[in-house]
């Protein structure tokens, strides 16, 4: 049996073609749904204000609700083109955030043979209320938590602050997405 050589190159240019067809539909796709996640902050909305968090955890750092409201603040001011209102502001912003740390706790997470904690955790926990001046009833009040992951073997004042940091930012991500991004 002859192979028909006229057939085999026109399959490969037509694989080919395909192929690059297929490449730039997904290209496309994948470029709209990254831009449909990041969302866009409707052009009404122009300023912020981010009142500081208080703190009603019953133990922990001192400086955790400075360190939660500078995280956000910061989300704001470096990643968005909204205008950041000082507190002391008379003017309403035209989102609002005002946040209350409600729990801090260090508890073990994963057993070692010697019957000690291999890992412990960090958990920090948060309470977000949201407030859209610019559109009546778009509100929400809700309790977010991340955690971090360390070795026991480690002393948490020796990590605490990278802990925190890591964890601030997890925070700032899911309160961000929850009042700008629909999903």
């Amino acid at each position: 049996m002859e192979l028909n050589k006229n057939i085999l190159p026109h399959n490969i240019k037509t694989h080919r073609a395909l192929y690059i067809v297929l490449c730039t539909c997904l290209a496309f796709f994948f470029t709209s749904c990254y831009s449909f996640k990041e969302g866009r902050i409707p052009p009404e909305i122009q300023t912020v204000k981010v009142f500081t968090f208080t703190n009603q955890s019953s133990n922990g750092n001192t400086q955790l609700n400075q360190g939660m409201t500078d995280a956000l603040r910061d989300r704001f001011i470096t990643q968005s083109s909204l205008r950041l209102l000082p507190v002391s502001s008379e003017a309403d912003g035209d989102i609002e955030f005002t946040g209350v740390i409600t729990g801090y706790s260090v508890l073990g997470t994963a057993a070692a043979a010697n019957q000690t904690t291999a890992l412990s955790r960090l958990t920090l926990t948060v309470r977000v209320d949201f407030v859209n001046n610019t559109k009546p009833g778009d509100q929400w009040s809700q309790s977010f938590s991340r955690f971090a992951d360390y070795s026991s073997t480690q002393n948490l004042l020796d990590v605490e602050a990278q802990l925190l940091q890591d964890i601030y930012f997890q925070l700032v991500e899911d309160i961000y997405n929850k009042a700008l991004v629909n999903w």
